[in-house]
């Protein structure tokens, strides 16, 4: 049955889809049967809300439309068997800031008030939020090294904390505020999509032979306000998995986010492409062992993409039929 196609939803906590493995004897089987009812299926499916959403995809994206899924995995690929086996051929991994959007200097004004909000005297200039974008992925980790550097500052929460527990409750209830701030600006429009970026997704997620991903190390809540408001829910629920800050311990250019796409999309790490714009998403990339793309910003332009398949002003100068050929 269509059942022994489906995998584990892998939930947003990190673990690992369970693989189902069918005996060869019933490959022939559920082949002809894929050929018969789950196309079928299938165009009911595309009918009503396009691709349909992924069952890799976190619970609050997938419910953006309701109703039965057909089993892409099954009607993605070679065959049948291949598939079920966990051969899943190739993916897109997609960053989010700096590539689907450019967002950084809504993140910086939004820490800046949330550091006078909570009235300290820390303000990040632009040159020094470039540093940090450049050197450090996520919020919390950013604070962490400035206030590790320039000292602990003390707060309406009172004086600097001491341990590291008092420390991490500060940039825990400060990044909270921060997530908050930002979300409004996003909710206002100040957002807007790179260039291209919307059309090569949506080309990308037309090819039933490749996965989609989005790996970003942004807070999980910022990042799926930002997504959902460029990208739309409709569009989001066909990705196949959304990896964001959250879902990992350790952020780029550590390459875990990368490894773990890998690993949920069943795709070998060298057949899955990845679309960065920064050195610090290079780096994470390469060191996952996946081809990187550079889209590079104002920001990061001067970098060394030395690593990178190729480097561009942006996804209008990308050609998916040369990043994946048909």
């Amino acid at each position: 049955s269509a059942a022994l196609g489906r995998r584990a939803l892998a939930s947003d906590e990190g673990s690992s889809a369970a693989e189902v493995r069918v005996p060869s004897f019933l490959v022939a089987t559920i082949t002809a049967a894929a050929g018969a009812t789950l196309f079928s299926r299938k165009k009911s499916q595309e009918r009503r809300f396009g691709r349909g959403p992924s069952k890799h995809a976190s619970p609050s994206i997938a419910a953006a439309a309701a109703g039965d899924v057909a089993p892409r995995d099954l009607l993605r690929g070679a065959s049948a068997g291949a598939i079920l086996t966990g051969s899943a051929g190739r993916a897109v991994l997609f960053d989010c800031d700096g590539v689907i959007v450019v967002s950084e200097e809504l993140h910086r004004l939004a820490y800046n008030q949330v550091f006078e909000e909570f009235e300290t005297s820390t303000v990040w200039s632009e040159d020094y939020y470039e540093m940090l974008m450049n050197t450090i992925g996520g919020g919390k980790p950013k604070m962490h090294f400035h206030f590790g550097r320039e000292g602990w500052p003390a707060s309406k929460l009172g004086p600097p904390p001491e341990t590291e527990d008092a420390q991490a409750a500060l940039i825990d209830t400060m990044q909270d505020r921060k997530t908050e701030i930002f979300e409004e600006m996003v909710a206002s429009g100040k957002a807007e999509a790179r260039p291209g970026i919307v059309e090569l997704i949506d080309e990308a997620l037309g090819r039933p032979d490749l996965k989609v991903a989005i790996c970003s190390a942004a807070t999980k809540s910022a990042a799926q306000k930002i997504l959902a408001s460029i990208l739309g829910q409709e569009r989001l629920a066909k990705f196949d998995l959304l990896l964001l800050g959250d879902d990992v311990s350790r952020k780029k250019p550590d390459p875990m986010i990368y490894v773990l796409a890998a690993e949920r999309l069943g795709v070998e790490p060298a057949s899955c492409v990845v679309i960065e714009d920064s050195k610090i998403g290079l780096d994470s990339a390469s060191g996952a062992g996946m081809p990187c793309y550079i889209t590079f910003t104002e920001s990061t332009r001067s970098q060394d993409f030395s690593k990178a398949k190729a480097v561009v002003a942006d996804a209008t100068k990308l050609v998916l039929a040369d990043i994946c050929p048909l």
